[in-house]
């Protein structure tokens, strides 16, 4: 007698089993002998596949040729990725470098949806002034297809183009104009028409009165230009979400989903750290199958959600969001818009510029030397092709001498007979912008700062050629106010004087400190303030340990006298009562305003070359393999692997 056995299924899954299909099967489904069905059920999804596949392919040809016509060339081939994975009905991020074509995409696919389907797009930018630039842009791609109406009417738009869809606001309008935007915008979202396209900062959605003019909107198209502010705010996070179709009970639903999948994985873990020391597992094991099922039931009751909202309001929107750098902590925002809208940020890229990086040792920092250099290069410049030229003074100083150098340069003669029309740009200074823009002023004078107007505010390659440091990028930490007592500044503090510390129990010390301080230097200052607030109370080993490294090395750098480590910090540029700090990332973001990817060329600069081009790269690494070993190994603590 022959006696079958019975085959446990080990939950392998046969990708491309079905040699017609290419379906995938479960070897579950295969003991069942379910593969006939699977066979119908693959063919009928490749059917709609190649269906799809042929929208898609149509949507790709119609948008490039209005790219083309509004660049005037092809877009290259990450933006023809990006286009064909929107059509798809993808939610995705895009991670590129500054200057590489992320906003221009975003602009012409929403005149595009607005042509072809009346879709009502809201587009959110860094700053007042790139509203102010992306609207004239978007004014003038409607204006140049207006013209040409054998064209548009091609593309297959079924709405004229016309320059009402352009909606914005910031605020660099005067009050005039801000009320006037104000009543277009609450005209167009109560009236319900279409198609629109809005611009603003995501310091608009930040405020409540702001905010209570989009109050019922409903949008179909979102592009995040912004994307470190965006995630920032959670309140933003949510208003876009709501405007994109997921209302705040679907929101609920996701959160809820997002904290049961962390639960669950810290369950595995705290199941696997047991398993190996041999102890009792029941009590955890029945824990995960209620939390398994608990995350099956939220998933079918978000995917009916999403259905009921389909039916009721035509679907929900898409959303792209878009950075130079998404190297993002997984916060519950970060979470919700992985269950919402189906992708997660946190992720880098690394690319090549063409930047000309040279140097002029100038032999010392004094101002008038440097500026004496600054001149004779200058002079030397225009032997070169013609092109604006950006000055960033360093942060650390100050505004006052930014405007002091802008006015030295415009009042030297040798400057003057060339002429060469020097300015100031601390603030957002639309009207000067524009007026370098068209070359009637020919240098602008800023700081080195992220939050300078002249590195986020600034988006004319065309017109930028130079760019000249006013001495290395940095900034300085103040260390003399012994009654503040930040963590994220005291770690920075710290971090930078590691490696001049000889006495080895300060440094063994300061090594404690900066592990103990490291989870906190990305805090907010409310939060800072708040955890503060409570280690002071509870009288926590770790406020004390950290204050008292702190006191050592406040003494340190001021007693002069009595310590020889002050004699290698003054070579390092920390002064008495103050530490130089490498402004890194400004150094990184400036050269984007000038090295970018245009029709023609890609801008070169000249720069002060510094290392920390390769310290962006390791951290850039780094962010990496954390956000894999997130993703792919949940149950491993990626901040323990050193």
């Amino acid at each position: 007698m022959t006696v079958q056995a019975k085959i446990a299924p080990l939950g392998i899954v046969f990708r491309s089993i079905c040699p017609t299909c290419k379906a995938e099967a479960s070897d579950a489904d295969l003991l069942r002998g379910e593969i006939q069905r699977l066979h119908k059920s693959g063919c009928e999804r490749k059917e709609e596949d190649e269906r799809l596949s042929k929208i898609v392919r149509k949507e790709t040809e119609q948008f490039t040729e209005l790219f083309r016509f509004l660049v005037g060339s092809d877009p290259w081939s990450a933006q023809r990725n990006w286009i064909r994975r929107f059509f798809r009905g993808d939610n995705f991020p895009i991670t590129a470098p500054t200057g590489m074509g992320k906003t221009t995409f975003g602009l012409i696919l929403a005149l595009y949806l607005a042509g072809t389907r009346g879709f009502r797009s809201y587009v959110i930018v860094p700053t007042g002034t790139l509203v102010n630039q992306c609207a004239k842009r978007l004014l003038s791609y409607i204006e140049h297809l207006a013209q040409n109406p054998q064209l548009f009417k091609q593309l297959g738009f079924q709405y004229h183009p016309d320059s009402k869809w352009v909606l914005f606001y910031h605020g660099g309008l005067s009050q005039k104009r801000k009320r006037e935007a104000k009543e277009r915008i609450q005209q167009a979202v109560r009236t319900g028409s279409r198609p629109w396209i809005l611009i603003t900062t995501v310091q608009f959605l930040q405020r409540p009165e702001q905010r209570a003019l989009l109050s019922g909107a409903r949008i179909e198209f979102a592009f995040v230009d912004d994307v470190d502010s965006f995630l920032r705010s959670s309140k933003v996070v949510h208003t876009v979400l709501n405007f994109l179709g997921f209302d705040e009970n679907l929101q609920e639903v996701a959160l809820k989903l997002t904290q049961l999948r962390t639960e669950l994985n810290k369950i595995r873990r705290e199941i696997r750290r047991r398993r190996k020391r041999g102890e009792e597992l029941h009590e955890l094991q029945h824990r995960e199958s209620e939390l398994v099922a608990a995350i099956k039931a939220v998933e079918q009751q978000i995917a009916q959600r999403r259905n009921e909202l389909s039916e009721r309001r035509g679907g929900t929107g898409c959303i792209i969001v878009s950075g130079a750098f998404m190297a993002v902590r997984r916060t519950k925002v970060v979470k919700l818009l992985g269950v919402t809208v189906g992708f997660e940020v946190g992720h880098t890229l690394d690319v090549t510029r063409r930047i000309r990086d040279v140097y002029v040792e100038v032999g010392t920092s004094e101002y008038n030397a440097l500026k004496e250099a600054l001149i004779n290069l200058l002079v030397q410049l225009e032997r070169k092709p013609k092109g604006g030229v950006l000055i960033y003074v360093p942060e650390c100083y100050g505004t006052d001498t930014a405007k002091q150098l802008a006015r030295d340069l415009a009042e030297d003669p040798r400057l003057r007979e060339i002429p060469l029309c020097v300015e100031p740009l601390l603030t957002t200074r639309v009207r000067r912008i524009e007026r370098f823009s068209a070359g009637e002023v020919d240098a602008l004078v800023g700081l080195a700062s992220l939050r300078s107007a002249l590195t986020r505010g600034i988006d004319i390659p065309h017109r930028i050629r130079y760019a000249i440091f006013f001495g290395v990028p940095r900034r300085i930490l103040r260390v003399s106010l012994r009654s503040e007592r930040s963590p994220r500044r005291i770690f920075l503090l710290l971090a930078s004087l590691d490696e001049y510390i000889r006495d080895e129990t300060l440094h063994a010390r300061l090594s404690t400190a900066l592990t103990l301080l490291r989870p906190y230097r990305t805090l907010s200052k409310l939060a800072e303030e708040r955890i503060i607030g409570v280690l002071q109370d509870e009288g926590d080993s770790l406020m004390s340990e950290f204050e008292e490294v702190y006191d050592r090395v406040c003494d340190l750098l001021t007693n002069h006298d009595d310590s020889e480590l002050f004699a290698e910090l003054a070579e390092s540029l920390i002064s008495p009562r103050s530490v130089c700090v490498d402004a890194a990332f400004a150094n990184v973001q400036l050269f984007t305003r000038f090295s970018t990817e245009t029709a023609k060329f890609l801008v070169k600069n000249f720069g002060k070359p510094s290392f920390q081009a390769y310290i962006i790269a390791l951290i850039a690494v780094r962010n990496l393999l954390q956000h894999l070993i997130e993703q792919r190994f949940p149950e491993l603590d990626s901040n323990s692997i050193r």
